[in-house]
């Protein structure tokens, strides 16, 4: 059973500011990047960051193609690494969430 516990107090008015903000948030959920898969004709790249990120993509000389984003937040005793420990880890964890990407081809890594 699917109880209500509030009550409308009144009609929401969408303004001219509103309804431009509105409009510019689809336009951006319209035009976001799109995620490609795996040509092995083109040169492949694995690029991490130490704040536990990752970005894969493509390259076919003049454009980049997005395969897939990575990250991960630390906790707390992960924060308290040294510098070349978080970067460490930042390549252990792209290369363990990609293995399945990356597993057969050839890439090159960038850091």
């Amino acid at each position: 059973m699917f109880l209500r516990n509030y009550k409308p107090i009144a009609k929401i008015v969408w303004s001219d500011e509103s309804k431009l903000a509105f409009q510019q948030v689809k336009d951006a959920i319209n035009n976001c990047p799109t995620l490609y898969f795996i040509n092995e004709t083109w040169a492949v790249f694995l690029l991490t960051d130490y704040a536990i990120g990752a970005y894969l993509y493509l390259f076919d000389g003049t454009r980049e193609y997005p395969i897939a984003f990575l990250s991960k937040s630390l906790i707390p005793q992960e924060r308290r690494w040294a510098f070349p420990d978080n970067e460490a880890f930042a390549i252990f964890f792209a290369f363990m969430k990609s293995e399945y990407l990356l597993g057969d081809i050839h890439y090159t890594f960038e850091n």
